[in-house]
């Protein structure tokens, strides 16, 4: 049985465009024409929002795009959305509409001009590419390896923590798959072996393919992974 968070809020909210936020100024400036110009489109991707700014995973065109102007609102649901468990700039499932813009050729440049609905990331709607997504019971805990995010993101949902690492290249070894990650901040250190062998969650008749030993500072975790 796939891992579901202990509680989530769904939100299924329509904002006015008539007040927006401006985000960090872009690379690209955008004119008032190419704005004018630009179609609405209805979007379904992963919003994220953390120290390097608001993005957008548009899952349909499968690119990043950086947020220049969203709803009103928006981060404070962002914000509700955000478990204990939760790590900074961790992605939401989103349905939205916007303008999509790339001026000069530049990066993909994006204007939100409603919300529809935000939920938690989860198995289920998750659409940005990862490597490995592991869960693990008693305790319950979830890690998600992402080259794509550039993180080694663990939520211990039995402890309410949350807690992200950066991506690392892994060493691989015939069926041992192994990641090992450093905090910059803290210095705390992740290591983490998949086992390509079947593999249950010890809830559920569902077996995954992988298996998986997490390790992070006196805790040993097991549990099944999928890639």
């Amino acid at each position: 049985m796939r891992q579901k968070p202990l509680f989530y809020f769904i939100c299924g909210l329509l904002f006015a465009c008539e007040n927006t936020t401006p985000t960090k100024a872009p690379t690209h400036a955008l004119s008032a024409q190419q704005v004018a110009d630009a179609p609405v489109q209805t979007l379904q991707g992963m919003y994220r929002n953390d120290a390097r700014g608001a993005f957008f995973y548009d899952c349909t065109a499968g690119e990043n795009l950086r947020v220049q102007t969203k709803s009103t609102g928006l981060d404070s649901l962002y914000r509700a959305l955000q478990q204990p468990t939760s790590y900074p700039g961790e992605p939401v499932f989103a349905v939205l509409h916007g303008k999509v813009l790339k001026p000069g050729g530049g990066p993909g440049q994006l204007i939100i001009t409603k919300v529809d609905t935000l939920l938690m990331r989860t198995l289920h709607n998750n659409c940005q590419p990862y490597d490995f997504w592991c869960i693990g019971t008693e305790p319950f805990w979830g890690l998600v390896i992402s080259e794509s995010e550039g993180k080694i993101a663990l939520k211990q949902i039995a402890d309410g923590q949350g807690k992200v690492f950066p991506w690392t290249q892994p060493k691989q070894d015939g069926e041992t798959v192994l990641y090992e990650s450093t905090d910059p901040a803290t210095g705390e250190k992740i290591n983490v072996m998949l086992r390509k062998e079947p593999c249950s969650d010890g809830m559920s008749e569902r077996m995954y393919p992988y298996s998986v030993e997490l390790r992070f500072g006196a805790q040993i975790l097991s549990g099944c992974a999928l890639k």
